[in-house]
């Protein structure tokens, strides 16, 4: 896997598609030195799972930089679920197909949109100034790139009704994520949205987490409890933090086979 971005991402799905359809195999592995970091975001955007012990390369001379590898599986299980036809849920008595995926490149534009929304529904307790183009603004260079920063988006019938942003932990651990910005169109969150697409986010990104939310976002609080309580089994601990750059509220806990 050498060619990063939504063009890689497409045809490495249509790799495992002949692979599993074509010529029936219970599982595909893939690999790539440690180095390579474009060709991981894509084997984790089609759904492969890192295993845990990395290995040497015996066909890269010893003492090279690209001698260490990591390798990536999945299975024909795990494949079909992803093929499967997404879940649906209640909107106000209607029937809607929802889909969470990994942002897509084409996806930005619309999660930059998304942001304005968000950072204006929390303009009243989030202190942010508008910039010369009447926009708040939010870097999301690093997340496009997919490489320790991502973007997680989820759709109604094809059309954009939230988002998600993770990056490294940062709060109150070292290792592990940070839910950066989380966000569910109004209309949606009487929907199970939010839970669907936070467990899409932590099943893409397994290990310990710290989700946070600002002391006055009273409403926020309530909900990350409650759907961190049923996606652990209310296996997480709560700290308050009052001290640096970031003060609220912090769930921590640790989620998926890397738990």
């Amino acid at each position: 896997m050498n060619r990063p971005g939504a063009t890689a991402t497409r045809q490495k799905e249509e790799c495992l598609r002949v692979g599993f359809d074509q010529f029936g195999r219970e599982e595909i592995v893939s690999f790539t030195t440690l180095r390579n970091l474009p060709p991981v975001a894509v084997m984790k955007r089609i759904g492969m799972s890192h295993v845990q012990a990395n290995f040497e390369h015996p066909a890269v001379f010893e003492g090279s930089p690209l001698r260490a590898h990591c390798l990536y599986k999945i299975t024909r299980a795990q494949w079909k679920r992803r093929e499967a036809p997404p879940p649906t849920c209640r909107v106000k008595r209607t029937e809607v197909v929802h889909e969470c995926r990994m942002a897509r490149t084409e996806d930005f534009a619309a999660v930059r949109r998304m942001l304005e929304l968000y950072q204006y529904e929390l303009s009243d307790i989030w202190d942010q100034e508008l910039d010369s183009n009447g926009e708040y603004g939010y870097d999301l260079t690093r997340h496009m790139e997919g490489k320790r920063f991502f973007a997680h988006v989820v759709l109604v019938d094809e059309h954009f009704a939230g988002f998600a942003l993770v990056a490294p932990a940062i709060v109150t651990r070292k290792e592990g994520f940070w839910l950066e910005q989380f966000f569910i169109l109004k209309k949606y969150r009487h929907a199970a949205l939010g839970t669907a697409l936070a467990r899409h986010v932590f099943e893409s990104h397994p290990g310990p987490w710290e989700v946070g939310q600002m002391p006055r976002n009273h409403s926020a609080q309530a909900f990350w409890r409650k759907v961190i309580a049923s996606l652990t089994d209310g296996r997480f601990t709560e700290v308050q933090v009052t001290e640096g750059w970031w003060k609220g509220v912090v769930q921590r806990f640790s989620y998926g086979p890397a738990a």
